[in-house]
């Protein structure tokens, strides 16, 4: 009997003891900026894609490293690739050196190298756009930047100094020093 006390007060003992752990290090660790530096996933070398119903890939997005901070609700792509359309032959590509995007103002911020790109097909459509960072906003479906842009396509070149793109509406507008090339066929 005096043995089953005995255990049965250590056992307390330890509970109230690793209560008491916790409760002062919660009070005297202040928030330690370690809490926010979390990382909650890292992917290596990765693909994320969305599929329609028949299992067509309508979205994806790949890259050597993807960093995701739940707490501060953003997360970082080294090297990302973002594919979309669902039709394979007139899907857009993006590529930059890095991508960073905020989950609670939906916004996106490519950096390094953009290159946005369609290939053209059966002798239609094809451009190659490239700036140094571009903004996007998802929920808007707005693209834009304040840096030099080129964009080429099979029928001219155009530069400009910023640019504004809306996506659903197919509107796209040039800030300035806009100057362009065209072939004549």
């Amino acid at each position: 009997m005096k043995a089953w006390i005995i255990l049965i007060a250590a056992l307390c003992l330890i509970l109230v003891i690793t209560q008491m752990e916790d409760y002062f290090g919660q009070q005297y660790s202040g928030g330690l900026a370690s809490e926010k530096d979390h990382v909650d996933y890292y992917f290596v070398n990765f693909a994320l894609m969305e599929t329609q119903a028949d299992g067509t890939i309508s979205q994806q997005v790949s890259g050597k490293h993807l960093t995701h901070w739940k707490l501060q609700k953003q997360s970082t792509i080294i090297a990302p690739v973002i594919s979309d359309g669902i039709d394979p032959q007139q899907r857009v590509h993006t590529l930059a050196d890095t991508a960073q995007l905020n989950q609670q103002t939906q916004q996106a911020r490519l950096q390094g190298n953009v290159h946005s790109y369609q290939a053209t097909y059966a002798g239609q459509g094809g451009f190659d756009l490239y700036t140094d960072h571009l903004d996007y906003d998802l929920k808007n479906r707005v693209a834009s930047t304040d840096a030099n842009v080129n964009i080429t396509t099979s029928s001219g070149a155009i530069q400009a100094v910023g640019m504004n793109t809306k996506l659903d509406e197919d509107l796209l507008r040039f800030n300035a020093n806009v100057r362009s090339t065209y072939s004549v066929k």
